[in-house]
């Protein structure tokens, strides 16, 4: 059981500000090296979020989503972990028309101090054509650029009883970089290709992306293609 206490104060429709305390008992035992690790974690944080986002088949298709957070988390018994967090999250949606859009995105998210937990990144939601949150770092930066279009509005079949019909089979040409490190920084990731969204009555996005990852610190592309099938809307 971890007790979580929440605020939120809405300065408009749009944005608002919010805070959270959390407290956590966290008992680590690494099997095969004798090492247990007890902390009991007290972890503040604020935040201000601004969301005017107007939405798609498959996610935003207009406006703006902006994320900005510090957070500090402290072990108040035994001083085992404490570290602060920076989290800056903007997206942006331009609708070129009805239902097409250029959607960008630019995030860093940062933990320094001692014993800091690591972001998990990799996968159809941020890093595509890199194993499904297969990196790790303390330290994330990643920004895409994603042009969303539709390619079938509606399928319907119309039986003598009843009738079925789907919507929302959409495209995305997309283009990725990013990078997750400790305590020095690796290499910059990326990717490039197209993919598929299939809206399965407006319950949940089907995702499949289909390209090339961008390797050696941007010298040259992956041989062959990489395939990636995932759900959930886009970003």
């Amino acid at each position: 059981m971890v007790p979580i206490f929440l605020l939120q104060y809405p300065f408009s429709s749009f944005d608002r500000v919010e805070t959270s305390v959390s407290l956590a008992n966290i008992n680590k035992d690494i099997i095969g090296f004798g090492n247990d690790t007890k902390s009991l974690l007290l972890s503040n944080s604020v935040a201000y979020i601004f969301d005017n986002a107007l939405w798609g088949p498959s996610g935003p298709l207009d406006g703006t989503r902006f994320r900005l957070q510090l957070g500090m988390t402290h072990d108040i018994r035994y001083g085992n972990e404490n570290y602060y967090s920076l989290i800056v999250d903007y997206r942006h949606y331009q609708r070129l028309l009805y239902t097409t859009s250029l959607a960008f995105r630019g995030s860093l998210y940062w933990n320094e101090g001692t014993t800091t937990r690591r972001y998990i990144a990799g996968g159809s939601w941020d890093l595509r054509g890199y194993p499904r949150f297969g990196l790790r770092g303390q330290k994330f930066w990643m920004t895409s650029v994603e042009l969303r279009f539709p390619l079938i509005d509606r399928i319907a079949l119309q039986l003598p009883f009843f009738g079925i019909s789907f919507s929302g089979l959409r495209g995305a040409l997309f283009f990725d970089a990013g990078s997750l490190w400790d305590k020095n920084y690796k290499e910059t990731l990326g990717s490039v290709g197209f993919g598929f969204r299939f809206n399965l009555f407006n319950l949940m996005v089907f995702r499949y992306d289909i390209g090339k990852k961008i390797e050696g610190n941007f010298t040259r592309f992956q041989d062959g293609l990489f395939y990636q099938f995932f759900f959930g809307w886009d970003f």
